[in-house]
Parts: C-alpha cells; structure tokens; sequence
C-alpha cells in the first residue's frame, strides 16, 4: 500500500462534528475491505471557528481515499503520495544513534 497526506480544509464547523467523525470513522472505514488503514490525524483550528486537518493514510489507491471520504461526507481537497519520510533517521539522530543508511555510506567511504 502506498502512503498517502490528505489535506481536509475547513471540515468541521464545530468541535461537535469533528468529534462525530471520529466516532463514525472507524466503522466507515470497515467497509472499505482493508484498502484503507488510518495512520494518524493532525488537527488545527483556524481563525474562522473552523476545523482543518491533515490525514496520513495507507491505501491502496488515491480513488479508495476519495471514495472514503465521499463515504464520510468529508472534503478530501487534496490526496498525495508521501514521496519519503525523514521520521526514523531524524529519530535515530536524537537518540544518538546512526542510522543505517549513514552507517553503510561510511563503510562504503572506508572500503574505498
């Protein structure tokens, strides 16, 4: 599956009805057979009164997501494709450790 950023601009009115759809979501999400898995959902209030949120996704289509969120009744204003994510090797860096990847340039580098 592919891993996806959805962008839900102004998608709530009311803290209400964000908190409806996170009540009714899993269960849409259920009928959609495992081509969809949540990942996680960033939330942000904007100046109007109005909820915004950004959605990371897996799935196995960007069709999948729109049908979703036609599903939920939701905006669905822009779907794209995660090029890359910088989360582990940013996590190793403050840990203190090394990453993997870094730690095979070097030994290439060495072996040279």
């Amino acid at each position: 599956m592919t891993l996806y950023l959805v962008s839900r601009r102004r998608a709530w009115l009311s803290e209400e009805e964000l908190a409806a759809t996170a009540d009714c979501s899993p269960a849409v999400l259920a009928t959609f057979g495992g081509d969809i898995r949540h990942v996680r959902s960033y939330v942000f209030a904007e100046p109007d009164g109005t909820f915004s949120a950004e959605c990371l996704y897996e799935a196995t289509s960007a069709e999948r997501l729109e049908a979703y969120a036609d599903a939920l009744m939701l905006p669905a204003d822009e779907i794209r494709a995660v090029h890359a994510d910088f989360g582990d090797a940013a996590r190793e860096r403050a840990s203190g450790r090394v990453p993997a990847e870094a730690r095979e340039r070097a030994a290439r580098v060495v072996r040279r």
